[in-house]
């Protein structure tokens, strides 16, 4: 069975952060800037990186 694909928008400040997510890893695995990092893998490093509680 194929995997779900789960799409993703972000807008205003969410958009913002994602941004800056990608800056900074492209900085950290020596890319030449944030468009070398593709949108999914930085919310696969967030899934990864991120313990702390969900505010819904």
């Amino acid at each position: 069975m194929a995997a779900r694909k789960e799409p993703l928008t972000l807008y205003g400040g969410e958009a913002k952060k994602a941004r800056e997510i990608r800056r900074q890893l492209a900085e950290s695995r020596g890319y030449d800037g944030p468009d070398d990092v593709a949108r999914p893998d930085v919310f696969k490093h967030l899934l990864q990186h991120y313990d702390g509680p969900l505010d819904l």
